[in-house]
């Protein structure tokens, strides 16, 4: 089995991508995508060994969110989030900002309020706009604290790998902290 490509995004997320070829070997055309499609869980199954042997990700087993998209040229690509942490201890939490001075001024109230409360963060720059990912402990005041500032963007890890994979990282850990010292 040749897979074009097996990328790990982060610990939660892999994508693997085929050639129409591939696919062909396997009984599978674009039409016939889906992740319901008894043919394409199968191809997933044994992909997911290869994956492990290549990246040492364990996916199998693991509640995940797949999505199959059909490549323009008769390929796919699978995009697998493993339920799970992305930013650290607890469920990521993305807020979008537009401005980076109401960011900055966010997240030192945040940082002064809260100090270690806060968990990790991290915070990416994507089509124009500064995204923080937040992963409270246990608490969510942090959370609730924060939509003073901005709306709550996104709840889970499916737009977390998304940023992780199409966005720019500017601060990979600590972003609270950091941003609270400008």
């Amino acid at each position: 089995m040749a897979v074009l490509k097996i990328k790990l995004i982060c610990e939660n997320c892999l994508t693997l991508t085929l050639d129409r070829e591939e696919l062909a070997r396997n009984g599978l055309t674009n039409e016939e995508l889906s992740p319901q499609s008894r043919r394409t869980r199968r191809l997933l199954a044994r992909l997911l060994v290869l994956a492990k042997l290549e990246t040492g990700a364990a996916f199998l087993g693991k509640r995940m969110s797949l999505q199959v998209f059909a490549q323009p040229e008769g390929g796919a690509l699978f995009l697998l989030t493993a339920a799970g942490r992305q930013t650290g201890e607890g469920p990521a939490y993305v807020f979008g900002f537009a401005d980076l001075s109401l960011l900055t001024e966010g997240c030192a109230k945040l940082e002064r309020q809260f100090g270690p409360k806060v968990g990790s963060s991290a915070l990416y720059l994507c089509e124009g706009a500064y995204y923080l990912v937040l992963a409270a402990p246990g608490d969510a005041a942090p959370v609730l604290f924060l939509r003073e500032y901005t709306s709550l963007f996104y709840e889970g890890a499916v737009f977390s790998s998304f940023l992780a994979e199409h966005g720019r990282v500017l601060i990979a850990e600590g972003a609270v902290a950091a941003l609270a010292k400008l």
